[in-house]
């Protein structure tokens, strides 16, 4: 029997999932805000954009 505590063969990947887990556990908005400022940078979003059509325009199903 060992007396290390790296687990069973089954815990060993739960172990690897919860130490991942534990590492990228920052604050969901602290981890986005790069991308956040990325889009406030564009401006703001056009309310007349319509994406089916513009999807339509750019297969050529119009």
């Amino acid at each position: 029997m060992r007396s290390d505590d790296s687990g069973t063969k089954a815990e060993r990947p739960a172990k690897r999932v919860d130490q991942k887990t534990d590492r990228n556990s920052g604050a969901l908005l602290e981890r986005i805000s790069p991308a956040l400022a990325l889009a406030d940078n564009l401006g703001p979003g056009d309310p007349d954009f319509d994406m089916k059509r513009f999807t339509d325009q750019m297969w050529d199903e119009t």
